[in-house]
């Protein structure tokens, strides 16, 4: 399938559009395109069914307001070989973090996973 093709699926399988993309381009901001560019470019570049193609390079990025495409060697079904991410919305005033490491090395956790479990123990944190 084509490379247009894969990346509008997966604008609309994350509830976006061609309208919201405001540019195209590389991961770090150097390289940069206007949407309309990048499907000039796009309409020549075979996405395998089942790979992503290894000649798109793997720092492409779609770019909306506050959210962009990513480049995944993960399929997820619809959306292909995108991901969408989000900037991260703080909550009200938050809560303060206590710490980025739990007693128990190697378990992945979430913050909010950490924190309860240092309170229920009565814990600070481990430095």
């Amino acid at each position: 399938m084509q490379l247009t093709k894969t990346t509008i699926n997966a604008l609309y399988y994350y509830g976006k559009t061609p309208r919201d993309v405001r540019w195209v381009g590389s991961s770090d901001g150097r390289f940069v395109s206007t949407w309309q560019e990048f499907l000039q470019l796009a309409q020549e570049v075979e996405d395998p069914k089942d790979y992503p193609s290894a000649a798109v390079p793997f720092d492409l990025v779609i770019v909306g307001v506050n959210w962009w495409l990513e480049r995944s060697f993960i399929s997820q079904g619809a959306q292909r070989w995108w991901i969408l991410k989000e900037l991260p919305r703080r909550q009200g005033r938050g809560t303060p973090l206590l710490a980025l490491l739990g007693k128990r090395r190697g378990a992945t956790a979430t913050v909010a996973g950490l924190h309860r479990s240092l309170r229920g123990r009565g814990d600070r944190a481990t430095y």
